[in-house]
């Protein structure tokens, strides 16, 4: 049985602000089971289940994704304002 153990709507890397209106940011989820980490990433509002885009990582390729990750956040200069944080809760 899977597991989510992070569930939050993310910003478009194209368009963080989403100015054009056209970049909504995904449903990111990540969710665990016995054999994998799974990450899916659905555009925000697309009812239809075949737009959501997903991977499978072993545990060996889930600690590489994790190094690489915790690389990038380590040489940010300073922390940008979080667009995908408001006083509202995310539904």
């Amino acid at each position: 049985m899977s597991k989510s153990t992070f569930v939050r709507d993310i910003p478009d890397f194209k368009d963080i602000q989403n100015q054009t209106g056209r970049c909504p940011g995904f449903s990111t989820r990540i969710h665990t089971d016995d054999a994998y980490v799974g990450l899916t990433l659905t555009p925000i509002g697309e009812p239809d289940p075949m737009k959501t885009a997903g991977i499978a990582l072993s545990r060996d390729d889930a600690l590489a994704f994790l190094k690489g990750f915790q690389e990038a956040v380590d040489n940010l200069k300073e922390e940008p304002e979080e667009p995908n944080k408001s006083s509202e809760a995310i539904p």
